[in-house]
């Protein structure tokens, strides 16, 4: 056994010892897809990791569509977990396709058309539709919820500006869903950027938006996913908790059964977090 399994297998038995992980475990070398984890990996329970949340700051949203800069324990990777982009990054940051499949422009270069992939679902069993993005980019134009990214699309997607000033309704913005799958932006001009502005912003489900208001996140009993992970536990100023989402088949699988954030301080947050 070389140094360095040897080190681990010791940390195992300590952590087993005061009782942090189970020594045993049912199903331990299957994940949450019943997918068979490498022959070294730790079992599946202790696939857990764990992040400082800063004590001193007072964040207010899981999602950037909600905020960009109140992100919960936003100097980690604990938010917009929660349903996918548009499109996605390669490793040489080309986009590639995200929760669409396919994007088309037309020859004017004014109308982009983005094709949703079938068989995406939300946590509750309801399928992810153009909808849900549409009322993502509407809340966020609409200048009575200030959001504070509110001027990336100004001067690029039609209306957007005339609707941050409140001259014509979010409704009116050059954005619609032609169909559940289907989703078009017009914008002012030629925009051959606009596919890269779209990457950072998972949607909202409109039906949660409209019946629980933009933090239905914070709350597990309100909280819906069609992303890799969903919210299990949320307690402000002390923990929040995420478990891999079973129902997600998106590009970023959830290779972590649970991932936490606990709340503390960044001297000894570090230690303590590992303990609980």
């Amino acid at each position: 056994m070389t140094p360095k399994r040897l080190a681990a297998v010791l940390l195992l038995l300590a952590l087993c010892a005061i009782g942090v992980v189970p020594l045993f475990a049912q199903d331990s070398n299957v994940d949450v897809y019943g997918r068979a984890l490498p022959a070294d990996a730790a079992p599946y329970e202790m696939q857990v990791w764990t992040a400082i949340c800063d004590s001193t700051r007072t964040e207010t949203a899981l999602s950037s569509v909600v905020s960009v800069y109140q992100r919960i324990c936003g100097d980690t990777n604990l938010f917009d977990l929660f349903s996918d982009p548009l499109v996605n990054l390669d490793e040489n940051l080309n986009l590639i396709p995200g929760a669409a499949e396919s994007w088309s422009v037309s020859e004017d270069g004014l109308t982009w058309t983005f094709t949703l992939r079938e068989g995406m679902v939300w946590s509750d069993g309801t399928p992810v539709t153009a909808n849900d993005y549409l009322a993502s980019y509407r809340f966020m134009v609409d200048p009575a919820n200030a959001y504070d990214f509110v001027w990336m699309w100004q001067g690029i997607i039609a209306g957007w500006s005339e609707a941050v000033a409140g001259e014509i309704s979010p409704e009116e913005i050059g954005m619609a869903a032609l169909d559940d799958r289907t989703l078009a932006v017009t914008t002012e001009g030629p925009a051959p950027y606009l596919p890269g502005t779209l990457y950072f912003w998972p949607p909202l489900q409109a039906a949660a938006l409209e019946e629980h208001g933009p933090n239905y996140l914070l709350n597990p009993e309100t909280a819906v996913s069609s992303g890799p992970f969903k919210v299990s536990e949320f307690v402000p100023g002390e923990r929040l908790v995420l478990t891999a989402n079973e129902t997600y088949n998106g590009f970023r699988p959830p290779y972590l059964r649970e991932m936490r954030g606990i709340y503390g301080d960044q001297l000894n947050g570090s230690f303590l977090a590992f303990q609980n």
